[in-house]
């Protein structure tokens, strides 16, 4: 069997330089490859019929509605393969749009974002096989495609990915207590918001204490001493493990929203890979996680005391929250959901 994850990412030529991509597509072709299994990422602007003749089974990732896309299943009916949706983020439902991050960081203008999200959920209504990367997105799809099968498929960790992590020596010293915010997109202004006066606040008590602002993102200087905050420039993928290594405490701060409760955890998992524990807001993706290296914080003193206790964290607990992540986050997990979800769609069909 040949699967092809399809995707609508504006990276055409490179769609890998796309995190969800990543995630979604190539993480999961990634594993299938070790199973001896073809499987291929490609664009959606460059799809043409020779390769639907091609492949067996199709991943839409983040469909949206287009002629080509109806076009395309279309043909894939036609020929009686499987096909089904992917999703990692509501991007669906009109109103959900001013709930998106592209609306609230003033991305695109608000009647552009209802139309994206009214279309998206068009897209989402040409298939009756989806599957997502939280329960609560899954929740969504079946309230905007009630007749759809919906089946969760959880954002994992590449074993390759990984691996090149391991090649970097740890960065961490004794005099210094680095704690990191990974912004990586313009999206998270408001997110950082929830927790700038409790890192100010550890900061100014702490004077070990380093905050790393990495990526994109705008924030009141004045709240932090100049000499205990560094600013990084946005980081390629395959740079980020040696980044992480280098920090003691990361930060997931999310505003309380549904849009934000869709999202995987990925941040906690990521670090939590190399030892590094994450103070994060609650979130239902990340209730499926249980280790001291992952603490909630819903408040200011929340977030206070939970830098305190991290800022502590023992080089025993991060060997322990290293391997908690790698077991209960490897990416092998999804893609055996998915593999055996195609392989029962692609016998019902043989």
């Amino acid at each position: 069997m040949k699967i092809l994850f399809i995707t609508t990412t504006t990276r055409v030529e490179r769609p890998i330089l796309d995190p969800s991509v990543r995630y979604r597509c190539y993480n999961h072709a990634e594993n299938l490859a070790a199973k001896g299994i073809c499987a291929d990422v490609i664009a959606i602007n460059l799809l043409t019929n020779k390769h639907i003749d091609q492949y067996d089974a199709f991943v839409f990732h983040r469909p949206q509605y287009s002629e080509t896309i109806v076009t395309a299943l279309e043909i894939i009916d036609s020929q009686n393969k499987v096909r089904l949706a992917d999703y990692d983020d509501l991007i669906f439902g009109e109103e959900n749009a001013e709930l998106s991050s592209i609306y609230k960081n003033e991305i695109l203008p608000k009647d552009a974002c209802h139309k994206i999200f009214k279309e998206n959920a068009s897209a989402l209504n040409l298939f009756d096989v989806v599957q997502t990367s939280s329960t609560p997105l899954a929740e969504q799809v079946a309230k905007h495609n009630p007749t759809a099968s919906v089946k969760v498929v959880p954002n994992g960790l590449s074993k390759r990915w990984l691996e090149i992590g391991d090649i970097f020596p740890s960065h961490r010293f004794r005099e210094r207590i680095w704690i990191s915010y990974l912004s990586g997109t313009k999206s998270h202004d408001h997110d950082f918001a929830l927790v700038s006066e409790a890192l100010s606040r550890f900061i100014k008590e702490e004077k070990r204490a380093m905050l790393m602002v990495a990526g994109p993102l705008d924030y009141e200087t004045e709240r932090f001493p100049p000499a205990q905050i560094v600013r990084v420039n946005y980081r390629d993928y395959w740079d980020l493990p040696a980044l992480i290594k280098s920090t003691d405490i990361n930060i997931s701060a999310l505003e309380p929203t549904l849009f934000n409760n869709c999202k995987s955890g990925l941040k906690f998992f990521e670090s939590g890979a190399f030892g590094v524990p994450t103070v994060a807001s609650p979130m239902t993706d990340l209730d499926r996680f249980s280790h001291s290296g992952l603490v909630y914080a819903r408040n200011e003193m929340e977030w206070l005391q939970a830098l305190k206790r991290l800022a502590m964290f023992s080089p025993e607990e991060r060997t322990s929250l290293r391997q908690y992540c790698r077991v209960n986050a490897g990416s092998v997990v999804g893609t055996d959901i998915l593999l055996n979800r195609i392989t029962v769609l692609y016998n019902q069909r043989s």
